[in-house]
């Protein structure tokens, strides 16, 4: 799919066109880019300051003799630089959801042409679409790249053996689905968890509004063969995660009590505290307060 978004791009180009036409895409790609860094501002401090940081680049990157792969290379560079890209998963899924989000924000839609138009505005706004569509798609590709760093479910109890110990998972029993279109993506450190059943369906739903607008938009054909094939594998992977996680649902405990007391008298495993421990700002493990807790329904 990047190598989609290369191509795509590869017909940009600020050569042989006037000064103020030349002035005014690039004033269009910085406020774009503004867009984009004040929409991370309060989640990931990491893209925003790479996106501040490449706008003022922008006069040397869009302008030859650079090359139009450079700006689809910088604007990559520029979404990994997040700091939650490499936190729990907790971090992970709100940076795939956010950068979902951005790809419908009205600053980076399209801008239609019309024959009342100028030369010089129609071709202004063919560039500055062009430009938006590299930070949409990029962003998408970064997403999906992130789902599959997302750290594996565990087995769920009932699935477990006989003989295998509470809180032991089976690594064979684990589906693992990958991208063909998306290679080289980073793990997760085995210190997080597994996104939860609420969580993979409220990423799945980002993602599809996201590939789905972004269809509607794409010109290139090359470019559309290519996200149609990731959103398949993508709601494929999904799936997959979908039907080893547990289902959860709210439920009140009577009294204070210690995790292990509560899953021991909910599930009849003392083992399986951190079921309860994983999904809930539990202040301490030894007092777990009266009210709603997100728990595994079985």
């Amino acid at each position: 799919f990047d190598d989609a978004i290369d191509s795509m791009f590869s017909t940009f180009s600020l050569s042989g066109i006037s000064d103020f036409i030349q002035n005014d895409v690039i004033a269009d790609a910085a406020s774009m880019l503004g867009d984009v860094a004040d929409a991370f501002r309060m989640v990931d401090s990491g893209v925003s300051a790479a996106m501040r940081l490449l706008q003022g680049d922008l006069s040397v990157i869009l302008m030859p003799p650079s090359a139009a792969s450079d700006f689809v290379n910088a604007l990559q560079k520029a979404w990994r630089s997040g700091d939650r890209l490499r936190g729990s998963t907790s971090d992970l899924v709100t940076m795939i959801k956010t950068m979902s989000g951005i790809t419908l924000d009205p600053g980076l839609s399209p801008r239609g042409t019309w024959p009342t138009d100028s030369g010089s505005a129609a071709k202004q706004k063919m560039q500055r679409n062009m430009i938006a569509a590299a930070i949409r798609t990029t962003a998408i590709s970064t997403a999906v790249h992130a789902v599959t760093t997302l750290k594996q479910p565990r087995d769920v109890p009932g699935a477990r053996g006989v003989n295998q110990p509470a809180g032991t998972g089976r690594d064979s029993d684990i589906i693992t689905v990958m991208h063909p279109a998306l290679d080289g993506v980073q793990t997760v450190s085995n210190g997080s968890f597994p996104p939860n059943y609420e969580d993979l369906k409220a990423i799945r739903t980002a993602l599809n509004a996201a590939i789905d607008q972004e269809q509607l938009r794409i010109r290139d054909d090359v470019l559309f063969q290519q996200i149609s094939v990731m959103r398949t594998d993508l709601n494929r992977d999904i799936s997959a995660r979908l039907a080893q996680v547990e289902r959860t649902a709210l439920r009140t405990p009577d009294d204070v009590l210690p995790a292990l007391v509560l899953a021991a008298a909910w599930y009849d495993d003392a083992g399986r505290e951190s079921d309860i421990l994983t999904r809930n700002p539990v202040p301490h493990p030894g007092f777990i307060p009266v009210e709603p807790l997100r728990v595994p329904v079985r």
